[in-house]
C-alpha cells in the first residue's frame, strides 16, 4: 500500500466548520443589508458560489437548464421561455465576480397547476410527506 503524503494528510485533517460558520455569518449580514430583490411572478432563491474561473452571472443558464426547463436556448415567447429561471441579481464579494451570492428568479408559472393553484407548501416545509402536502389556492394570471 502506498504511503499518503504529508501534504495530503494535512488536507484531510482540515476542519471545514470554521469556514462554514464564517460563510453563514457573511451571507446573513449581506442578505440583511441587501436583501434579494422581490419579483412579483417568481420565487427568488439566493445561492452562494465560489468559482475558479466562471463569473457568477454565467451560472444562471446552467441553473435554468438543470433546475427548470432542461433546455439551453428555449424559443422566444414559448412556454419553456416563460418557465425558465432568470437572473434576479448578483452580490459579488470581490472584483473578480467569481465569489458571492447569485439571486435567481424561478417563475411561478412553472409551478401553476391546471386548476390555477400553486403548491406553496413545497417551499415552506422540508420534504413534506405526500399525504400532508397542502396547497394554497392562489390564482395566477396566465
Amino acid at each position: 500500500m502506498r504511503a499518503i503524503s504529508s501534504t495530503l494528510l494535512k488536507l484531510l485533517w482540515q476542519d471545514p466548520e470554521p469556514r462554514e460558520v464564517a460563510l453563514r455569518q457573511i451571507v446573513t449580514e449581506r442578505l440583511a443589508l441587501k436583501p434579494p430583490p422581490r419579483v412579483e411572478d417568481a420565487i427568488v432563491a439566493s445561492y452562494f458560489f465560489a468559482f475558479r474561473s466562471s463569473k457568477l452571472q454565467d451560472a444562471i443558464e446552467e441553473i435554468s437548464y438543470h433546475a427548470t426547463i432542461g433546455v439551453k436556448h428555449p424559443p422566444a415567447g414559448s412556454l419553456l421561455a416563460a418557465c425558465a429561471a432568470r437572473p434576479a441579481g448578483v452580490d459579488a464579494f470581490d472584483h473578480t465576480n467569481r465569489i458571492g451570492l447569485l439571486h435567481v428568479a424561478f417563475p411561478l408559472k412553472m409551478l401553476l397547476q391546471p386548476d390555477g393553484h400553486l403548491p406553496l407548501a413545497t417551499f415552506f416545509t422540508p420534504s413534506p410527506p405526500r399525504s400532508s402536502l397542502m396547497s394554497m389556492k392562489t390564482r395566477m394570471p396566465v
